[in-house]
């Protein structure tokens, strides 16, 4: 393949490049002993190292990331490439292109668990966003599936949109998954999972003291779908939330209930859990104890009621971000 190396050689051409460094330290462990969602612990460190050329419309980024999660083999400590392109355009258009960091797309939790994002940081594939006043528009493609003897041909599509009007707000999130057959499976069933996620929110940040008072109602829908079955799973639901934050203090809860399904609850395929159940009440306290510019520290005990039972989740992350540019045509005289 010789497309990496025009990149790099179009990149290193360009006039600037920044390096940057970013640690995440991760530990998520869930003691949950229900049906509904998987029980586990997630300790580990992930660390991302790039090198961005270029400035204004035209940049290229490359470098490596790789998840260090402590108790599991050296040899499974594998790097992932990173390699992109980006183009800023003038009138609020950006696209992203190749293997970028996850975090860049607009999408809605609901549909990718902070466990799945842990593990797969990255994408690859493309995100175009609009960015206007008062929001933005996005669409975007994850291919994380090639299809071979070993391998599900699979991806991910998203098409999400916000916009704010004065305190209300509007989001909307529509998200399909696709899973076909393996090269050697001629006769295997394809999955096609969706979901589409529509948020009212209230926000006020005004307030003297408290930072910011959120509220949402929200709407939730999924279909999936087997090429064995012959006929769709769409349930709807419904939800509230609420949360303040003082200080480095937050509090939060949500209300989840099932309002409509014609044969089982939601199956989100890497979606948050205990939304495949029929109702469930959840209570988050957060502490912020470090928010500075290069660092940020945040712990997280989440409590859910489901199914007549109390399930605990406990979430600390360490976020450290650190990155300096040059100018390539200034250092080179």
């Amino acid at each position: 393949m010789k497309w990496p190396y025009l990149l790099l050689i179009m990149a290193l051409s360009l006039s600037s490049a920044e390096l940057n460094l970013t640690v995440q330290g991760i530990v998520d462990n869930r003691e949950y002993f229900n049906a509904f969602a998987d029980d586990g612990t997630i300790f580990g460190l992930r660390e991302t190292g790039t090198a961005t050329f270029g400035s204004g419309q035209n940049q290229f980024t490359a470098g490596l990331t790789w998840l260090q999660e402590f108790g599991s083999p050296v040899e499974k400590w594998v790097a992932d490439p990173i390699l992109f392109y980006i183009y800023n355009g003038t009138k609020g258009g950006r696209l992203l292109f190749g293997s970028f960091p996850r975090t860049n797309l607009l999408f809605s939790p609901l549909f990718f668990d902070s466990r799945f994002t842990a593990y797969r940081s990255h994408i690859e594939g493309f995100d175009f966003r609009y960015t206007f006043a008062r929001g933005a528009i996005s669409a975007w493609v994850d291919w994380d599936g090639r299809q071979s003897e070993s391998t599900h041909e699979s991806f991910f599509v998203g098409l999400s949109g916000k916009e704010r009007f004065g305190k209300m707000g509007i989001e909307q999130y529509v998200h399909y998954r696709h899973i076909a057959s393996r090269a050697i499976e001629e006769h295997d069933a394809i999955r096609e999972n969706s979901g589409a996620h529509l948020i009212f929110s209230y926000n006020d940040t005004s307030l003297s003291q408290i930072d910011t008072i959120r509220a949402t109602a929200e709407l939730i829908a999924s279909a999936d779908h087997e090429t064995r079955e012959e006929s769709w799973n769409n349930p709807i639901g419904a939800q509230v939330t609420g949360r303040i934050i003082f200080h480095k203090w937050g509090l939060g809860g949500k209300v989840y209930r099932e309002i409509f399904a014609d044969k089982y609850s939601h199956s989100l395929d890497n979606g948050a859990p205990f939304y495949n159940t029929k109702q469930f009440g959840e209570l988050d306290l957060v502490f912020y104890p470090v928010q500075t510019e290069n660092l940020s520290m945040k712990f997280n005990w989440i409590v859910t009621l489901v199914d007549g039972k109390t399930e605990n989740q406990q979430l600390f992350l360490l976020n450290g971000a650190f990155g300096k540019r040059f100018n390539l045509k200034n250092q080179a005289n």
